[in-house]
């Protein structure tokens, strides 16, 4: 049984493993063996190094026990994230990639328990996304209080996005999807001329 600290330690990793994949923080690679890993482009200053997690279960277990690693990426992916739920649309879009890993990718199972009786059961990785559904539901119920649109347009947007993923996504090796950087993101700024250095 885990204490608390340790089922945080277990969602965080889950969650940052989620959506470093949807923002391209974390993304996978075939190997020299044919199996898929995954890496991560470690940033310090201004040095960049991509850092191998491996296999998902491997990644998932250096997510979970590396704190500085996945606060690294959280924290990259928390700002992606804030900017998401500031555009309607790309928040619409973020949902309807969301419903897609809920359906395809981490779906419920149906179980025979030892009663004998079906039971649902929800992977770690699914209740990462129902947590991101949920918060993405909550977001767009209080705003429609506020008499920002409606709930129901935006679900209908949402669904609209869900059944167009080719067109805002990217189909990774591994069969799951990352969201495209939009075209409309800041361009890197140019350098300094020398004599303002």
């Amino acid at each position: 049984m885990l204490n608390e600290s340790q089922r945080m330690e277990l969602e965080e990793a889950h969650e940052c493993f989620l959506l470093g994949l949807i923002f391209g923080e974390i993304w996978p690679e075939p190997d020299s063996a044919g199996r898929i890993r995954y890496l991560w482009r470690q940033r310090r200053n201004i040095v960049e190094k991509d850092v191998a997690l491996g296999i998902e279960p491997r990644a998932l277990a250096e997510l979970i026990s590396k704190q500085p690693t996945r606060q690294e990426i959280l924290k990259v992916v928390k700002r992606r994230l804030d900017q998401v739920y500031q555009d309607r649309d790309a928040l619409a879009r973020f949902n309807g990639l969301l419903a897609w890993y809920a359906t395809e990718v981490y779906p419920d199972k149906k179980v025979i328990g030892a009663d004998g009786q079906e039971h649902t059961e929800q992977s770690n990785m699914g209740r990462a996304v129902a947590k991101h559904l949920d918060a993405v539901t909550a977001h767009v119920e209080n705003h429609e209080r506020l008499g920002h649109g409606t709930a129901d347009d935006f679900n209908n947007l949402s669904r609209q996005y869900n059944k167009t993923l080719d067109t805002f996504t990217t189909r990774l090796p591994d069969g799951k999807r990352a969201l495209r950087v939009e075209a409309s993101e800041p361009a890197p700024a140019e350098p300094m001329p020398a004599s303002v250095v």
